[in-house]
């Protein structure tokens, strides 16, 4: 009826918001406040947005994690798709949207081996993660080393590993090792990986590429007791508050869940919140 159609509007508009935050903030980990953007205005002791339409809410995103019959552990963003397929002598993932993280237990026997959009990204046992994104397919590996190159449609299995574990390498394969990236740019008119890019890349630079494996929160005006409340459920750094009255503050913004040092000096910059830190404690006060 008309009441399911607005809800569906509804939770579609409140999606694709969802969608344009996380894009615009990407892995950053500091609070973006939105203050002032759309007009709104927070003051200490506001309870409600200026804007009369604004809906209250706050969202945990996090990555859905599955464990294998293996034992592999695999991580996915929630917008991914992902299939899985254990042989005897195999063990295939197809990804064919979004980004995953894999911890592959380690078995000589049977080959661990992701297809993303014509690449093939094979290991035994190690950890990585592939991406794909508009015109290319991302590798990052994080432990361990793995094997990168041109699948196209074949299905059979390769040649497993030798004895000791090591990586026999395909022909048109690079291999990578932890720490390293392999870029592969997709050709336009038939869809077939062109040779892979490999770089070393930075800690910093790493971290910020496999944020998305952090839960996330999304606020959007939230009284600061609700914030402070999800943020303490998810990192060892607990805030807590000087004045109750404080806790109405409203804010609005996008935050890795175990941020909560950046969260505070957000709250400094954009409201003259001061964080007095004792221990694993911040005590937040005017």
């Amino acid at each position: 009826g008309l009441a399911e159609v607005v809800r569906t509007k509804l939770t579609q508009r409140i999606a694709q918001r969802r969608r344009k935050i996380a894009r615009r903030i990407g892995a950053a980990t500091c609070l973006a406040f939105l203050a002032g953007v759309a007009g709104w205005h927070f003051n200490v002791g506001d309870t409600a947005p200026s804007h009369p339409t604004f809906i209250a809410t706050t969202f945990l995103v996090e990555p859905v994690q599955s464990v294998l019959a293996d034992g592999s552990v695999v991580q996915q963003a929630n917008e991914s798709s992902l299939e899985f397929e254990m042989g005897d002598d195999i063990r295939k993932i197809r990804l064919s949207r979004g980004v995953a993280h894999f911890e592959v237990a380690k078995d000589v026997s049977r080959p661990f081996v992701v297809f993303a959009a014509g690449v093939e990204v094979r290991a035994v046992g190690t950890a990585f993660s592939v991406q794909i994104e508009e015109g290319r397919v991302e590798v990052i590996v994080t432990e361990g080393r793995v094997s990168v190159g041109h699948a196209g449609d074949r299905r059979d299995a390769p040649a497993p590993a030798t004895t000791d574990g090591r990586l026999p390498t395909p022909s048109g394969h690079a291999i990578l090792d932890a720490g390293e990236q392999a870029v592969i740019e997709l050709s336009s008119n038939d869809g077939v990986a062109l040779p892979p890019r490999i770089a070393r890349l930075p800690d910093a630079e790493r971290t910020q590429r496999l944020a998305w494996r952090v839960a996330r929160l999304e606020f959007s005006a939230t009284p600061l007791a609700e914030a402070v409340f999800h943020l303490n459920g998810h990192g060892h750094v607990q805030l807590t508050l000087a004045d109750p009255e404080l806790g109405k503050l409203l804010v609005s913004g996008v935050i890795r869940a175990d941020q909560a040092e950046a969260f505070t000096r957000s709250l400094g910059t954009q409201f003259g919140i001061v964080g007095e830190r004792n221990g694993d404690v911040i005590v937040l006060r005017r």
